[in-house]
């Protein structure tokens, strides 16, 4: 227990005191026992030290097997999806060999040549055509120049920026989850800062329906900086349309940041690292679905709207606003009917972590840690180690005195027509980041990750 550092450090200081004044009384009591104490009275403190024990032996085996779920151990995996025309027959059987199908070779090549050596194990070989993207390989089936197509899943979203009528259109033939050939060595080097006591942890917020170790965009893509000795929290968020270079498999070239997922979650935390010229040991990758579930775990939250707005049936009103998960993840979805768009609802996500970090702060919280995390545990992906969660957690939560937090929201511009690798030739919206408004971040950053 205390190896892995399962409790926090108030607790762990109070299970040493309780196990010593209840030592020194089953001493006392046995030195007295022939005079005053009876064996009734020896029998119900050791019952209650066995409960005492017991307790938090469960405690400490279900927050671990809560935090081992959430450490990644298996390979990152992708979706790779046999495609067809609502028109194509279901009963395939005699037709598919016969049939073109279309390759993203040049854009995802060894992701769909696993797919294919799996297909032909199943005795499916259509006839290939390569395209040289994604986007034209979905283009030649809608307009019927081919029968099939391959399709990484990761993409789908990218398509439907282009092709709205994709999804509904067309329908999956068969779907396998393959190890994914996604991840790439960083292209740039970041500086290494003079350690203080702090902490970059990557927030990546994904709406998927498969394993959670499935390549996917990432929606949201927040940095929390910890200064744990100046008690001290920044929360800078990145549009997720934010015109970035994206390392490795992305080539180094410039694209939307959110299209970075589609090439690993260690491409999306580099991408943020090279950005941010900060080192970013850690990323944590969240559903949207398991946030919903987060918030109503614990009671709700509150949060201070800046503007009032609609996003479907909710209705948010300016100033304190009681949120529960359902209505917590409507406030951070809406973007259409907020005056920034996009900026808007990048900084409603960091007013949102704010005030879920504030309660996961209150005494109140700390005995349901254990049932929060297990209850995540397959909600939630993460290359940290269990003591290095438990270690964070640990210096977050009890540390005396009040944190002090600030919420950064990257400044740009919007752009189109700017070249997109993940799509080329698609005239895609672009956020151009403002280059005072990260320098400034970048600062901040340094700022909270160096001894003073």
């Amino acid at each position: 227990m205390i190896e892995h550092q399962i409790l926090p450090s108030t607790f762990r200081m109070g299970v040493i005191m309780v196990t010593a004044v209840i030592l020194v009384l089953l001493i006392f009591g046995l030195a007295r026992a022939h005079k005053r104490w009876t064996f009734a009275t020896m029998a119900v403190i050791i019952s209650i030290v066995a409960a005492f024990y017991t307790l938090g032996a469960y405690t400490v085996l279900t927050t671990a097997g809560g935090l081992n779920k959430m450490t990644t151990t298996e390979p990152e995996t992708v979706s790779m999806a046999l495609v067809a025309r609502n028109d194509y027959p279901d009963d395939f059987a005699d037709r598919i060999n016969t049939s073109k199908i279309g390759l993203a070779l040049a854009q995802d090549e060894e992701n769909i040549r696993n797919f294919l050596q799996e297909l032909q194990e199943n005795n499916i070989a259509p006839q290939p055509v390569e395209r040289s993207s994604y986007s034209e390989a979905a283009q030649a089936l809608l307009s019927a120049d081919t029968d099939l197509m391959v399709l990484n899943e990761a993409y789908r979203p990218l398509i439907e920026e282009v092709l709205p009528q994709f999804s509904t259109d067309t329908k999956v033939l068969e779907v396998y989850h393959i190890e994914a050939v996604t991840e790439a060595p960083p292209v740039t080097e970041v500086p290494s800062e003079t350690a203080a006591n702090a902490v970059n942890i990557y927030l990546s917020g994904i709406d998927t329906r498969g394993p959670m170790t499935s390549s996917s965009r990432s929606d949201v893509n927040i940095l929390v900086t910890m200064n744990f000795d100046q008690k001290r929290a920044q929360i800078l968020s990145v549009p997720r349309d934010s015109y970035v270079q994206i390392p490795g498999y992305g080539m180094n070239e410039y694209d939307k940041l959110t299209h970075a997922g589609v090439y690993g979650v260690n491409t999306s935390r580099q991408t943020m690292e090279n950005l941010l010229l900060t080192q970013i040991p850690y990323y944590a990758r969240v559903n949207f679905t398991s946030f919903r579930e987060l918030i109503d775990a614990v009671g709700g939250i509150t949060i201070d709207n800046p503007a009032a707005f609609f996003h479907g049936e909710h209705y948010f009103p300016q100033g304190e606003v009681e949120l529960n998960g359902e209505q917590a993840l409507a406030f951070v979805r809406e973007r259409y009917s907020l005056a920034e768009g996009d900026i808007g609802r990048s900084n409603n996500q960091v007013i949102l972590i704010e005030a879920l970090m504030k309660k996961m702060l209150q005494p109140a919280m700390l005995p349901q840690i254990p049932s929060l995390i297990n209850m995540l545990g397959d909600s939630v992906d993460t290359n940290m180690r269990t003591n290095e969660m438990m270690n964070v957690a640990n210096q977050f939560m009890t540390q005396t005195g009040d944190w002090e937090f600030e919420q950064v929201v990257l400044e740009g511009t919007g752009a189109s027509g700017l070249p997109s690798y993940a799509m080329p030739g698609s005239d895609l919206y672009m956020y151009v980041l403002d280059e005072e408004s990260l320098k400034e971040a970048q600062t901040k950053i340094h700022e909270l990750m160096i001894k003073e």
